[in-house]
């Protein structure tokens, strides 16, 4: 399994958002972050085996120029306007998410910007797996 670490460079903040990527600390395969779409290099992405886009466009998922690359694909809808999600996105989530991480598989975790939807499926992925509220918020 590739080491997705020596890939990762350093967070970018603005306006006290985080714009850059960033790796889910507890794992090494699991990384949060923007939409591919939003100038993901094709040498990156390809480190990757699966694409969870949790935006409310499926083609977030796309490299620029919609170039798609051979990698699962899901696209779990959350609407970012919508501060009620119910418990399904993060059920869908879960199931996927433990899928690939049993597997050990490559996995990028997005929404659009990689601020608010991204980071909320990951903190309670993280949940799910017995981190407490507070562990889990360092992680992301």
């Amino acid at each position: 399994m590739v080491d997705l670490r020596k890939f990762m460079g350093n967070v970018e903040y603005s306006n006290g958002k985080v714009s850059g990527i960033r790796l889910l600390k507890p794992f090494s395969n699991v990384v949060v972050g923007p939409a591919p779409i939003k100038g993901m290099s094709l040498e990156f992405a390809e480190k990757f085996e699966v694409f969870v886009n949790v935006s409310e466009n499926k083609n977030y998922s796309l490299l620029p120029g919609n170039k798609k690359i051979d990698v699962d694909y899901h696209w779990i809808p959350i609407i970012d306007e919508n501060f009620y999600w119910g418990y399904k996105p993060f059920l869908e989530s879960r199931r996927i998410l433990d899928f690939y991480h049993d597997k050990e598989t490559r996995i990028y975790l997005h929404c659009k910007n990689g601020i608010n939807r991204s980071p909320c499926i990951a903190m309670a992925w993280l949940m799910f797996r017995g981190y407490n509220l507070d562990e889990a918020a360092l992680c992301v």
